[in-house]
């Protein structure tokens, strides 16, 4: 048999908006997994609309975005509003710290609501990671689609402040030892392991030799022990088994497919 290869090309945009439009109804309207009604619903789409068109726009990698995208940022604003009232506490302490040194407008993070935050946290870690020289354009593009009722008075900073205040806030519950600094690199690390595990997303963390990418993982490791975790945080996450897996130069693509899905079924 001939294989065969065809090129369909893409969704435009609007037509990629009706489907958005379908996922984010299914979690508010029909399944009730979030709190809203159809202005919420048109609010959030309105938001992973212009994420998803921005990234496409883009020319490398990140540009390969699809309806899993939108589902998967779903899926992720949803464990981090069902978490909200403990990160939400975390996040203000960050956030005071933060107006006390920066001069930040603390009265203006005070208005944005949990749905809003969880928003926000969410295309931080489905979209705004993905980003590397660009996550500023980004953030303003972004700040421009959000409306009534998940309103951002703060714009393309307090996207950022979002972000880095909930990676800082996971970072702070960590217990670390002394010669460890809590550099950017660590806490954002950090963060995207916390999440991508609890969630069974995969990642791959990429990055230069000295950027925190080993001391995450040990640790996410030692901090991720279930209830017996030394942080009532991390008490509410999944006791973590850690597993690791050694290529060689007999390595090949199918051997390391194989071991990724081995360890995902785990």
């Amino acid at each position: 048999m001939r294989p065969l290869m065809l090129e369909l090309g893409q969704l435009n945009h609007e037509v990629e908006t009706l489907y958005t439009n379908q996922i984010v109804s299914r979690y508010i309207l029909h399944e009730r997994k979030l709190s809203g009604d159809v202005t919420t619903v048109q609010a959030i789409v309105s938001v992973l609309a212009a994420a998803q068109k921005y990234m496409r726009d883009q020319l490398d990698d990140g540009s390969f975005v699809s309806h899993r995208d939108v589902e998967r940022a779903m899926q992720v604003m949803m464990w981090f509003y069902n978490r909200m009232d403990i990160l939400g506490k975390l996040m203000t302490e960050v956030l005071t710290e933060q107006r006390r040194q920066e001069g930040y407008d603390f009265e203006e993070q005070e208005s944005i609501n949990p749905v809003t935050r969880a928003l926000v946290l969410a295309i931080g870690v489905c979209y705004h990671a993905k980003l590397q020289e660009r996550r500023q354009n980004f953030r303003k593009v972004v700040a421009q689609s959000f409306k009534a009722p998940c309103q951002l008075p703060g714009g393309e900073k307090q996207i950022h402040c979002e972000i880095t205040s909930c990676q800082r806030a996971v970072l702070n519950e960590l217990e670390l030892g002394p010669n460890i600094a809590r550099n950017t690199a660590l806490s954002e690390n950090v963060f995207m392991m916390v999440v991508c595990i609890e969630l069974r997303i995969p990642l791959f963390v990429v990055g230069k030799p000295g950027s925190s990418k080993s001391l995450a993982k040990t640790v996410v490791a030692d901090n991720m022990q279930g209830d017996a975790a030394r942080s009532e945080l991390f008490k509410a996450f999944k006791q973590l088994i850690q597993g690791s897996t050694f290529c060689s130069t007999m390595a090949n693509k199918l051997t390391v497919v194989r071991q990724t899905t081995n360890r995902s079924h785990k």
